[in-house]
């Protein structure tokens, strides 16, 4: 018996199996009953049954069905109509088959397992009364749970009601709530210090975006701070939309917000800018961006391909601005072709590894810009692309880049480039940062610097970017533990002591006055670099070999460049088109290092007495930098990680970047006797320019002149009361000799 679980059939069907049992039991004894494979059944004689059916007397009938209704543990609306309708077919059988012992005896068996008799007495009834007595009982418990049923779906249908009503009653409210807001917004007075952009998320986009546009109706001048939280909120209704998959709503409101509003006098004119300035750098646009821009800056030049001309802006978006393009991307790679939506034609989506502009017969125009790392390429047919970093190469992760298309004018650039980022719900890049922006950066850098652990989740949410400055100022020090609260209560009082510190001409970094003095006190004296490190080994015996000289001329050009313009990161000497190489550039690109560019921190007394040759990767030549280029803070570890921020197979799949201390703490572990002080590494981004240099140091009076005939060939050195200098760094004093940093220090 127990091989005939597999012909179940659902409760319905055992509906209609039973009504047909009473018809057969009354018209035709002689028929068997057979299921076939698909669980179909089916009245037939012996003489049509086939190899692939299966028989079932009345035995295996009362089997089966017992154990498709016993297994269940709550009796279901169906499951008791069955079981209604299968009383009332074999109490009819019985009425035929009355005097047939045998057979009744089966069937009150069936009941037995039904309705979990337990007895075999109770089992075996003897007499027809008995079974119609138990069978009364039955069926009254039935018409119970019936009525039951029918109560529950009144007391069911009341709940719906109260909801509905909760929900109009809400509904109401935020409209009036909306209303109130609109009324509010339109005021000169109306105080964007105190806005709580989180407060929108209670509203559907449909309830938002009809405020918005009442707004928009009044055709009101506003201010470009104004003008910037205007077009938030018209994010925000996207991100509504978004909320319940409307993706192309929510594109359709974003381009809505393009054309209704205006991007900045800064980005509207960028196109010129560019065209105006032929430098060796990137032309930086800054002021712009709210919370999506890192830096609040974009990097831009303009490519000359034959008669025409390329534009190009680049940036870093914020992790959270970063993690709201996944969505939509997704989107885009699977529906691009079914999107018809003004001004764009076609938009195309695919995973590319390299990208650069057209080339022509000029190869100074040509920069690589991606190099081993993924991007999301999105092309916007006739109009230009966009490309997004992927998370396989972790500081290409945040990095946007976007492209004009060649026949595209100048003064058309602008205006397609913010429909291209509005798409992509980066719109806010156009828009000019507001003085709430600045403070909430400020409040950002100051965290960073003393509490890099416990800064990590608010960079990558939502929240932080959006609720009133009082509000962060209270999470953050409520995430430090009790012992530290008072000191992060008392850092947000020096944020007006934060002052700008330029990385390149319109790109600064908010810098903390003191920290570097903070670090001094725990008893670090510079940070330094070496210089020709790649194949160099430091510990060769013999100085006159032919491959060490040449290393050694070659580093000289390196220092001459870096005394010029400055010592970059992997990431910005791709972008600048250098074709240079570090020590480990693909690990730091890999890791989230290749923005930075990479130091090791001197710290008393060891510095004193440690040989350079000791100290890893110290190089031909080794530049000192002054302390204070860390009061834009960086970050750094006791050994060296790549700069990693994240899990990777360079430091075991370990992540110090998330557990990082700060600098001043790393100093206090690395003056430990114990440390393995010349391991270290310390972190600054983008670029160090030469005002931060101090001096040079080379193991021998040779080397010291041969370095010093290379930077006169590059008319670096001049002659100041009879001396030679650079910038007014006497020479002498500037290129110290010896195997240790004694003199210096």
């Amino acid at each position: 018996m127990n091989n005939l679980g597999y012909v179940y059939l659902k409760s319905e069907d055992w509906i209609n199996f039973f009504q047909e049992i009473e018809h057969w039991q009354e018209k035709d004894s002689r028929k068997q009953i057979v299921i076939s494979k698909n669980n179909t059944y089916a009245f037939i004689s012996s003489s049509e049954a086939t190899k692939e059916t299966k028989k079932l007397t009345l035995n295996e009938i009362i089997y089966i069905t017992s154990h498709v209704f016993t297994e269940k543990q709550t009796l279901t609306r169906d499951c008791a109509e069955a079981r209604k309708t299968l009383i009332n077919g074999l109490t009819k059988i019985i009425e035929i088959r009355e005097k047939k012992y045998h057979q009744l005896n089966l069937i009150c068996r069936l009941f037995a397992r039904l309705f979990g008799f337990q007895s075999q007495q109770d089992g075996l009834l003897k007499t027809t009364e008995d079974f119609k007595g138990r069978l009364e009982n039955q069926l009254n418990w039935i018409k119970k749970e019936k009525q039951r049923t029918a109560e529950e779906e009144i007391k069911q249908e009341e709940k719906r009601k109260k909801l509905a009503e909760k929900a109009e009653y809400e509904r109401i409210c935020r409209l009036e709530t909306l209303n109130q807001f609109e009324k509010e917004f339109i005021q000169e007075d109306f105080d964007i210090q105190t806005f709580d952009l989180t407060q929108f998320n209670i509203f559907l986009g449909q309830e938002l975006e009809t405020c918005l546009d009442r707004i928009a109706e009044k055709k009101l001048i506003f201010t470009e701070e104004k003008m910037t939280t205007f077009f938030i909120l018209y994010e925000k209704t996207a991100e509504r939309y978004l909320a319940k998959n409307q993706f192309k709503k929510a594109v359709s409101i974003r381009l809505k917000a393009c054309n209704t509003l205006s991007p900045c006098s800064k980005f509207s004119s960028f196109a010129d800018t560019l065209q105006k300035t032929n430098d060796f750098f990137d032309v930086f646009i800054n002021a712009l961006g709210a919370g999506t821009l890192k830096h609040h800056v974009l990097r831009g030049r303009v490519f000359a391909v034959k008669d025409h001309s390329i534009f190009r802006l680049e940036g870093r978006l914020t992790h959270f601005a970063r993690s709201r393009l996944d969505g939509l991307i997704a989107f885009l790679s699977t529906q691009s072709d079914s999107l018809e939506i003004s001004p764009f034609k076609k938009i195309k989506v695919k995973k590319i590894w390299d990208f650069s502009p057209p080339k022509d017969n000029n190869p100074a125009n040509f920069r690589s810009i991606i190099t081993e790392s993924e991007f999301t390429h999105i092309n916007f047919e006739g109009i230009g692309d966009l490309l997004v970093g992927e998370k396989n190469h972790y500081c290409q992760h945040t990095r946007f880049i976007i492209q004009s298309n060649p026949l595209i004018s100048t003064n058309k650039a602008p205006e397609l480039f913010y429909s291209m980022l509005a798409f992509m719900g980066l719109g806010e890049i156009a828009h000019a940062e507001r003085s709430v922006d600045i403070d909430r950066i400020k409040i950002f850098q100051l965290f960073r610097a003393y509490f890099p652990k416990e800064i990590y989740p608010f960079e990558r949410a939502q929240d932080p970017f959006e609720i009133p400055l009082n509000d962060l100022k209270t999470r953050m020090i409520q995430s430090v533990s009790n012992y530290e609260r008072s000191k992060a209560n008392k850092i947000f009082h020096s944020l007006d002591s934060l002052v700008p510190q330029e990385v390149y001409k319109n790109f600064n970094i908010w810098s903390v006055k003191d920290f570097s003095h903070q670090m001094k006190a725990e008893g670090a004296n510079y940070l330094i670099t070496g210089v020709g490190c790649i194949g160099f080994n430091p510990w060769a015996k013999n100085d006159d070999d032919v491959q060490v000289k040449m290393q050694f001329e070659t580093a000289t050009n390196h220092i001459a460049k870096i005394l010029k313009v400055g010592i970059f990161s992997t990431l910005d000497r791709r972008i600048l088109g250098i074709a240079h190489e570090g020590i480990s550039s693909h690990q730091d690109v890999e890791c989230g290092g290749g923005d930075s560019v990479f130091c090791r921190l001197l710290i008393s007394p060891w510095a004193k007495k440690v040989s350079i040759k000791k100290i890893f990767f110290s190089g031909h030549i080794q530049i000192i930098f002054d302390l204070s280029l860390l009061d834009r803070v960086g970050y750094g570890f006791i050994y060296d990680h790549y700069g990693t921020k994240t899990a990777s197979p360079q430091n075991n799949f370990s992540f110090p970047y998330k557990e990082r201390q700060n600098l001043i703490n790393l100093t206090k572990e690395l003056s430990s006797p114990s440390s393995a002080q010349w391991y270290n590494e310390v972190c600054i981004k983008h670029r160090i320019s030469p005002e931060y240099i101090l001096g040079l140091q080379v193991p021998t009076e040779e080397k010291k002149q041969i370095l010093l005939e290379t930077l006169r060939k590059k008319d670096l050195i001049q002659v100041i009361d009879g001396k030679e200098c650079w910038e007014g760094n006497p020479i002498e004093t500037f290129i110290r000799v010896g195997d240790t940093f004694k003199d210096h220090l």
